[in-house]
């Protein structure tokens, strides 16, 4: 089972790449977990194994591996959950302070 799409917190998420991209897990809706996020693209690669990229270039809802219903994706890149560095669970419990 996918460990995010088990989470009932809203989660942040930051990818492996030495960039700071940040996923906001928002939901599974029929098991399918969705994130919000910002994307470049998505790396292609054709029959002659030339690589490129389908060009997004901006904040979308997708699954874990968007582009997967592209015939040329490349697959090699896996996932976005294989490319979490870091994950923070943000609650909306508040707890105040004790008054002096």
């Amino acid at each position: 089972m996918n460990p995010i799409a088990t989470l009932s917190e809203p989660t942040v998420a930051r990818e492996r790449t030495g960039v700071s991209d940040v996923m906001l897990y928002i939901g599974a809706p029929q098991g399918r977990a969705l994130i919000f996020h910002n994307i470049w693209g998505i790396r292609t690669k054709d029959l002659q194994g030339r690589e490129g990229r389908k060009i997004i270039g901006q904040a979308v809802i997708t699954g874990l591996t968007p582009g997967r219903e592209l015939s040329d994706m490349d697959t090699a890149a896996g996932s976005l959950l294989d490319n979490i560095a870091a994950m923070n669970i943000l609650s909306a419990d508040v707890r105040e302070a004790p008054a002096p």
